[in-house]
């Protein structure tokens, strides 16, 4: 159903926000019924839903596009799955729970989210010693060549 008015003191910025709004509540509400019917393509409806970020409306589809082009250590396949997850579940935290798993489940539909920290470290030490023949951890004894996470606040909890 479309408002219209053309008697209001909204400016055509409030307008948009509003409208952006709406299709926020309604791509939301449509995933949570699709949940509760068990739709088979629930992932399609979950990468349509809106999200409100940092001051701005972006759909799943594209909040994980973002998480997936971040292009560091794109070289090594476990390092970027590592690093993809994490900012995915960064950007999960800070959104409302319907918001929350839809991400999680498009996420996990296109590539699961179950690269273990020790298993990029791992990569990135067997890349090293294929490029440079030995293991960068034999020539100095420092850390400054070891995997750093570059996401301090989250780091997944390992399953028993």
């Amino acid at each position: 159903m479309e408002h219209s008015c053309t008697n209001t003191i909204l400016t055509p910025s409030d307008q948009a926000w509003l409208a952006a709004f709406r299709q926020s509540q309604t791509t939301t509400a449509d995933f949570i019924i699709a949940r509760i019917q068990n739709v088979p393509d629930l992932h399609t409806v979950a990468s349509k839903v809106l999200c409100f970020v940092d001051g701005e409306f972006i759909s799943v589809q594209n909040i994980v596009d973002k998480c997936a082009n971040h292009g560091w250590n794109s070289m090594v396949y476990e390092a970027w799955a590592w690093e993809r997850q994490n900012a995915i579940h960064r950007f999960a935290q800070r959104l409302h729970q319907a918001e929350h798993d839809a991400l999680l489940l498009y996420a996990h539909f296109l590539d699961p989210l179950d690269v273990s920290y020790a298993d990029a470290q791992e990569a990135l030490a067997e890349a090293s010693h294929a490029l440079y023949g030995e293991d960068l951890d034999d020539e100095c004894d420092d850390d400054a060549h070891d995997f750093v996470d570059p996401y301090d606040e989250y780091v997944p909890v390992e399953a028993d």
